[in-house]
């Protein structure tokens, strides 16, 4: 799915994912920008408060490791180097 996105197809993925995107691309790039609104894609896509939450958290944790690497320079393993523009949103 990474290299979907990564290749912006997301019209390739079905409704629950494209809402999941959304959010997390709101959540990480503008999270001041955030509402409750923005909230009822997920619920129409049958994800719960509990899922909700849950996502919210691995969102954030992931933003708060990234930038705690970006802060200390930690490089990329070789692995991930071919998706280094996407991590650089």
């Amino acid at each position: 799915m990474l290299e979907t996105i990564v290749k912006d197809e997301i019209v390739n993925l079905n409704d629950r994912q494209k809402a999941i995107i959304s959010y997390t691309e709101k959540l990480t790039k503008t999270p001041a920008d955030m509402l409750q609104e923005d909230l009822l894609p997920l619920k129409s896509v049958g994800l719960n408060d509990k899922d909700i939450l849950d996502l919210a958290f691995v969102v954030s944790y992931f933003n708060f490791i990234n930038r705690i690497a970006d802060g200390l320079g930690v490089e990329l393993e070789e692995s991930y180097k071919q998706f280094e523009s996407f991590y650089q949103c």
